[in-house]
């Protein structure tokens, strides 16, 4: 505060100052060319200045250069004779010609105030070398004004060696090297704006109109002043100066409600705290998408170092090539908490992402742990699925080997005893009773095999196979989707079906909500352990519960969703 409190007195005071220097030198001073100039040399300077104060605190270096620059506007009316102190007109007339070299300087490096490129660090530099080192010192240490009728002007406290001529020649090598800088300079800016990103594209135009409006008129200004070898004052240069302070208005302006905008997101990412106190997974970024204003936000977390992205319910997220969306890594120091995939224009410039992520830090890390918890829940899931199916897979493998195998083999043999009887005059006893044996354990293996796998459900899905058990026990289905369902889900149906009816009569309800397959089991006796079952039923995303009185079972289990069925 204190410092702001000082760049404005300082602001204030050489504005005033300046403004009775343009008023008493009359005709010297574009300024005091019109009624109103004087007052418009005021705005534009403290414009600039006051601009720099509000930007002060957010962004330093930017905000120092603007205060310079509107510094600038008011020193080079210092190079007046009625300045009456030597210090000070010898600072005129060093500075008088410095200001396109600080706009261009903030242009190239706005918003971070740091200029990124060797080829911007060398536009800047020959910018400071001709307006500052060729214009200013270097015509400086050989002007002496008293030669050229000014014998009121305070004396050059840098005058070395007073010669006029070679004065002239270094003006002329100024002016031409300023337009061909300024020339060189505009087509940067032009660049930077062009070849910026689309999210900090927004940002950096609106500063870039103020700024290369400006060095458009002041290239019009040194090449205006080719002819007469040095920057002169004629009409045309007064209506160049009225462009010139037209656009650092524009300037201060742009970046003043640049600085608005970053406030105001940062205002919204703030009330995400707010938004977030619900713990359900996806609600930051709902809430990020209502702030920023893009229904298509998707906030994408690392998981498994890197190597792959889901989103908050653990989902696979596709990261979509470059330049198709704009894509905003989302950082703490080295690690990264996540990726936003966004419309371009809506986090421009670092600062806005960095007050993002102090907003949600602690969101983003608690969805991205639980995206990193649902996703190893997720594969174990299918870990365990996967050894379910191959369970159901060679259980069937072993009811096709004893229904193909030893059953055919029993069988033969059965049909073998009887011809054998046939062809007997007398049956004995021993033969009878080995025929009877061998049709119970043909009996007792068909038994077991339906108990392992029954093959009428792989062929003809849950419904017939269930009618097919109610032939062999008392079991009454009330009510079954005709559809198919997955392997896994079925045979984990059958077998719950077929453990708990192995207890007494049972009847049987099953319901389809689309998320899950309910399977209500009521059973006049008490079943067996099911343990296995509910281990088996959790490894599908499912539950077995069963009725303190134990004669309900009640098996849900969770249905693939039609993306990843279809």
């Amino acid at each position: 505060m204190p410092l702001r409190v000082a760049l404005l007195g300082v602001g204030v005071a050489l504005g005033l100052w300046a403004r009775a220097l343009a008023a008493s030198a009359s005709g010297l001073s574009f300024a005091s060319r019109t009624s109103w100039g004087t007052i418009f040399l005021l705005i534009v300077g403290w414009s600039a200045m006051v601009a720099a104060v509000i930007v002060l605190q957010e962004r330093r270096r930017c905000a120092l250069l603007l205060y310079a620059i509107g510094s600038w506007w008011f020193v080079r009316e210092l190079s007046s004779p009625s300045v009456e102190i030597p210090l000070v007109f010898t600072i005129g007339l060093v500075l008088f010609a410095v200001g396109p070299a600080l706009v261009a300087h903030l242009l190239l490096s706005y918003p971070t105030g740091r200029i990124q490129g060797w080829s911007y660090w060398v536009i800047v530099a020959c910018g400071y070398a001709v307006t500052f080192g060729i214009l200013g010192i270097a015509s400086t240490i050989v002007f002496d004004p008293a030669p050229i009728g000014c014998v009121g002007c305070p004396a050059n406290l840098l005058l070395i060696h007073a010669d006029l001529d070679l004065f002239d020649r270094i003006n002329l090598a100024g002016v031409r090297l300023g337009a061909a800088w300024l020339i060189l300079a505009l087509g940067a800016g032009t660049w930077r704006v062009i070849s910026a990103k689309p999210g900090s594209r927004g940002s950096i135009s609106l500063v870039a109109a103020g700024a290369v409006g400006f060095l458009a008129a002041s290239a019009a200004y040194y090449l205006t002043s080719l002819s007469a070898g040095a920057l002169g004052g004629n009409h045309r240069d007064f209506i160049v100066w009225q462009a010139q302070g037209a656009c650092l208005i524009l300037l201060a302006a742009a970046m003043t409600g640049d600085l608005w905008r970053v406030r105001r997101a940062r205002r919204n990412f703030t009330r995400l705290v707010v938004d977030l106190a619900g713990p359900a997974p996806g609600r930051l970024r709902d809430a990020l998408a209502e702030r920023l204003a893009d229904p298509s936000l998707v906030i994408a977390y690392p998981i498994e170092d890197g190597r792959r992205y889901v989103d908050a319910q653990a989902r696979e997220v596709r990261l979509p090539p470059p330049g198709e969306r704009a894509m905003t890594s989302l950082r703490r120091g080295p690690s990264e908490l996540a990726i936003l995939v966004h419309r371009p224009g809506i986090l421009d410039s670092q600062p806005m992402v960095d007050d993002l992520v102090a907003s949600v830090q602690l969101g983003l890390e608690n969805e991205r742990l639980t995206a990193e918890d649902l996703a190893q829940l997720g594969d174990l899931r299918s870990s365990g699925s996967r050894i379910i199916a191959a369970g159901d897979t060679e259980r069937r493998r072993i009811e096709r080997n004893l229904h193909d195998g030893a059953q055919q083999r029993l069988v033969a043999l059965l049909l073998s005893l009887r011809l054998i009887r046939t062809g007997l005059a007398g049956s004995p006893p021993e033969l009878e009773a080995a025929e009877e044996r061998l049709r119970q354990a043909i009996a007792d293996l068909r038994r077991v095999a339906q108990g392992v796998y029954p093959v009428l459900l792989k062929e003809a899905g849950l419904r017939p196979a269930l009618d097919a058990l109610g032939e062999e026990r008392p079991v009454i289905v009330q009510a079954a989707p005709e559809r198919r369902y997955p392997d896994t889900i079925e045979s984990s149906v059958y077998l719950v079906v077929a453990r708990v009816s192995a207890a007494g009569p049972t009847s049987v309800v099953i319901n389809d909500n689309g998320s899950y397959l309910t399977t209500r089991v009521t059973v006049n006796g008490h079943p067996s352990d099911l343990l296995d079952l509910q281990d088996r039923a959790k490894t599908l995303g499912g539950d077995i519960e069963i009725t303190d009185a134990g004669d309900e079972v009640v098996a849900a289990l969770t249905l693939p969703s039609p993306q990843s069925t279809g």
